[in-house]
């Protein structure tokens, strides 16, 4: 709420080998875009699944300067990001994870045992370039689960990109070129978008996606221009449900639709920031209707980044404000 970044996420998949446990999910972020006097920039990727979104387990995203890695951060199955403090030679959070990552072993380790390595490296030609993803994931009874991923941009390397093309579990079964337990599907160009998520085991679960171009406009300036990006439109299950979503011209999302009825509404403004002397895109209002033909509840967001203290009020549709 303090920082007005939009996070919808939606899981799709879940990975088990008895203690061991892989959630992937499909997330969207929406601070997208960041300004500071004349210049603007759009920090919006699209590695595959669309503008904003990601499809992961979780990542680690090392942060570069002219003397190499300066730092590092955790990015989660729903696209929350954790910075790590470097701590006796390994990288550790201090917002109550209670992980440290060793670099040298690339091992991301959890309180209860669990480990995962770091196997996947994003090639130079992707967009997240140098970002590493779980290739093992190994509870403290030694059950694993192995994730495999698809050769990266520009690189002839297996697992090196974020695309996730088959993941192995306790209930994997023997196929011509394996055992799987799920296989993901792409297409093909420049950015092989995600197709298709398709079970090997007995329960049949299946999800299919699907994109649509759209040109991407600045939110700062009537006159910005920045090409064409392919956006989410929908995802459908094997249960035949849809999810669908719709953005402004910038990007952001501004729909979702669930498959019973509800549809999120969301809209957007420039927070400045007296604090980074910046300003950055955040939700200033949001609309939920329970039902297709209910009436919108409509939740009024006020931001304020002064120096010195960032809150956030939230009047809800009975006219009740809460300060946060």
């Amino acid at each position: 709420m303090l920082s007005g970044n939009l996070n919808f996420s939606l899981p799709l998949v879940l990975a088990v080998s008895r203690g061991a446990v892989a959630k992937i999910v499909c997330s969207y972020n929406s601070q997208l875009w960041e300004t500071s006097g004349s210049k603007e920039q759009s920090y919006g990727i699209d590695s595959s699944f669309g503008y904003g979104w990601r499809v992961q387990i979780g990542s680690i995203v090392p942060q570069l300067s002219q003397r190499g890695v300066s730092g590092y951060t955790y990015i989660n199955e729903s696209g929350a990001e954790y910075p790590l403090s470097l701590s006796r030679g390994v990288w550790v959070s201090l917002q109550g994870l209670f992980i440290n990552y060793n670099p040298t072993e690339k091992r991301l380790r959890f309180p209860d045992g669990t480990f995962w390595v770091m196997g996947c490296e994003s090639a130079a030609g992707e967009y997240d370039a140098g970002a590493l993803y779980p290739t093992l994931i190994q509870d403290s009874n030694g059950n694993q689960i192995i994730i495999r991923y698809m050769t990266g941009a520009g690189s002839n390397k297996k697992n090196s990109s974020s695309r996730i093309v088959e993941i192995t579990d306790a209930r994997a079964v023997d196929s011509k070129s394996g055992r799987k337990t799920y296989s993901f599907i792409y297409g093909t160009g420049n950015i092989p978008h995600l197709l298709a998520i398709t079970s090997h085991i007995s329960n049949s679960e299946s999800w299919s996606f699907s994109y649509e171009t759209q040109r991407l406009a600045s939110p700062f300036k009537a006159s910005g221009n920045y090409g064409f990006v392919s956006v989410l439109k929908s995802i459908r299950t094997s249960a035949g449900f849809d999810y669908t979503f719709a953005y402004n011209t910038s990007g952001e999302l501004r729909l979702a639709q669930m498959p019973y009825g509800a549809r999120f509404r969301w809209e957007y403004e420039t927070v400045n920031s007296a604090v980074r002397s910046v300003g950055t895109r955040g939700v200033k209002e949001r609309g939920l209707m329970l039902s297709q033909n209910a009436k919108e509840a409509v939740y009024d967001i006020k931001l304020s980044q002064r120096a010195g203290t960032a809150y956030t009020v939230l009047t809800e549709p009975e006219g009740m404000a809460v300060r946060i």
